[in-house]
Formats: C-alpha cells, structure tokens, sequence
C-alpha cells in the first residue's frame, strides 16, 4: 500500500547533517540524519527519532515505534531525494552568487 508522506520542513543543521519534520499516513515523524558508509564515503542517511518510554527522543528499535519497517523505508527515499534537491538548490543558489 502506499504511503502519504508529507515534508513540512528539511533544514540543514551541520555540514552534512540535517533535519526533517511531516506526516505519514497522519502519524507525526522526526528525522535526522547519520553519516553511514565506508570510511571516506560516508554520506547522510534519514533515521526516524521517537520518544522512548524514558520520555528520551533518539532511536527506537521496531518492536517499540510507532513506524513499521515499510515506514521507514519510505521516509528514507522520500527524504533522501529532498536533501538532494536541498543540495543541488544551494549549489545553484552559490553559483549564482558567484556570478
């Protein structure tokens, strides 16, 4: 089935670290971003944060999230190609700039 997911915002927090906040299927998220990869091909990937029993907002296992792994998986690709239009958006805006 598919997924409705709404971006309401994608912000950059750090060199290659950034935030997301929206809806999928009318549950409330909050992403942010972990650099995974080889050593020296590390690049950002979107990883869902929810607040645990602690009250505590980080990374929660699937057994306690209120986001099943089709969720996830969906957030990810919906986000990861926003980051890249975020990016591409300030290398033009940096280009012109340039000019």
């Amino acid at each position: 089935m598919a997924k409705t997911i709404e971006v309401l915002s994608l912000t950059r927090t750090g060199k290659e670290s950034f935030k997301a906040t929206g809806t999928i299927d009318e549950k409330k998220f909050t992403a942010k971003t972990i650099l995974w990869g080889p050593k020296g091909e590390k690049t950002p990937i979107f990883k869902v944060q929810e607040a645990g029993e602690d009250g505590e907002v980080g990374l929660q296992k699937m057994k306690t999230s209120q986001f099943n792994r089709g969720d996830r998986i969906a957030l990810a690709r919906v986000l990861k190609n926003k980051r890249v239009e975020l990016e591409a958006a300030e290398v033009e805006e940096a280009v012109k700039l340039a000019s």
